[in-house]
């Protein structure tokens, strides 16, 4: 029993020389070539490691669309929004020059705050997003203009969908399908970045420039020359206003309007707008209404989501949108010349808030995986190399050596001769040539 489990090392093969020739040849070159094919492939498919790193940038490259160069891949996962997160909007990643040092972003002038995602479904308080530029329509704005300190206070409300939207990583559920955005902002409180400075300056042009501080002044009505209409009551018959009692005015619009971009709209680009200071450049549409209109002082007749009131001190509001049906041009002194001013301001606003967002995207950052190929250190590639190659090698070089002892002992090949004379067949042996290889 002992002497069969140590005889594989008590014996040795005997080794001999190949008779044919050529064959020693053979296996010489064809174990050359394979050992040096082996090196190659060992080096291409493990000679280097694939290390991972962590980055975070400003464009999304997806699982479908990477990131390729020379040496690396990278991959992003997408940006986790958040409801009630504040986010400014940039140059989308389709324009190609937001990555990498020097990036233009083109920051945009507003602070967008999120008020929910996909609101006809499940509420939700993320959304996946991945860069994508938007498309928005306005559905509401409100504006209160303070004459005492001649500052102002607003409100901005849109719905936004995305344009090509691509591929999430979390999953469908946090798919963003519609995203509703608000801007607010308060003159003396608010202390914005410098890159919103020249739309804000803008907005507070619309006032000072146009003379609402002038208005302000002017505003001295007796009770009869208020429309009764626009009280409280009913009546203004114990109602006067005097500049020192009107504290601020304010307008709104909204849950029914839907103001978008006028390259968005199907009709023409004729305008009816009445504004002697500034004409939306865009259009709108109130719900169940498909007709276009472009003069926001129609809404005071046309929607029953507009109105605006003034603050008189010691009295009741005043509620001028009520009188004349809406039409606020059939005001009394100053008061047309002040919602002309009002309409104008809300109207620009209405044109920034989707110059800022329209084509654009919000600005956020992507969580992205860096796979860099990186050679091995010397002693690991030999390491490497003598483990993976010569293992391969050998068992090869014993396959061929096998198959070149086969082929070296198969028999002589032989002919079959015959003899007319004798009526006999031969068979013939070649004679093996002897050589030593």
């Amino acid at each position: 029993m002992l002497r069969n489990v140590f005889k594989p090392f008590s014996e040795y093969p005997i080794t001999k020389k190949f008779e044919r020739k050529g064959i020693s040849f053979a296996i010489f070159g064809g174990s050359v070539l394979l050992f040096a094919g082996l090196v190659v492939f060992n080096l291409l498919t493990q000679g280097h490691d694939n290390v991972p790193s962590t980055v975070m940038l400003q464009t999304f490259y997806g699982p479908d669309e990477p990131l390729r160069n020379a040496s690396s891949t990278t991959t992003c996962q997408s940006s986790l929004l958040q409801v009630s997160g504040d986010y400014y909007t940039r140059r989308p990643s389709s324009a190609h020059v937001n990555s990498g040092a020097g990036a233009q972003l083109d920051p945009g002038s507003f602070k967008w705050t999120i008020n929910a995602f996909n609101p006809d479904e499940d509420y939700t308080l993320q959304g996946a997003y991945n860069g994508e530029e938007l498309s928005c329509n306005a559905t509401s704005l409100g504006i209160t203009y303070y004459f005492s300190g001649g500052t102002y206070i607003y409100g901005i409300c849109v719905q936004c969908t995305l344009v090509k939207p691509k591929t999430v990583t979390y999953g469908d559920t946090s798919k963003i399908r519609v995203l509703d955005l608000c801007t607010n902002y308060q003159r003396i409180v608010d202390n914005l970045p410098s890159f919103t400075d020249t739309t804000q300056n803008n907005i507070e042009k619309q006032f000072s420039d146009n003379g609402i501080q002038g208005v302000y002044t002017s505003l001295n009505f007796t009770p009869d020359q208020l429309p009764p209409a626009m009280c409280p009551s009913g009546s203004c018959a114990n109602i006067s206003v005097t500049p020192d009692k009107v504290d601020f005015v304010n307008i709104w619009f909204g849950d029914d309007v839907n103001y978008y971009n006028l390259n968005t709209s199907s009709q023409s680009e004729s305008s009816t707008c009445r504004n002697s200071i500034y004409c939306p450049k865009g259009r709108y549409r109130l719900d169940g209404d498909p007709k276009e209109y472009d003069d926001l002082q129609l809404l005071f007749n046309l929607s029953a989501h507009a109105g605006t009131v003034i603050s008189v001190l010691g009295s009741s509001q005043l509620e001028p949108s009520r009188a004349f049906n809406g039409n606020v041009s059939m005001l009394p002194g100053s008061l047309p010349r002040m919602y002309e001013i009002l309409f104008a301001a809300g109207s620009y606003m209405f044109d920034e808030a989707l110059r800022d967002l329209d084509g654009r995207a919000l600005a956020s950052s992507f969580v992205c995986t860096v796979q860099t190929w990186e050679w091995k250190s010397p002693w690991s590639l030999l390491a490497m190399l003598l483990g993976n190659t010569l293992s391969v090698w050998s068992v090869a070089l014993t396959v061929m050596i096998a198959l070149g002892s086969m082929l070296d002992n198969r028999p002589p090949s032989a002919t079959l001769t015959s003899d007319p004379k004798e009526g006999t067949y031969h068979l013939l042996l070649k004679e093996r040539q002897n050589s030593d290889i």
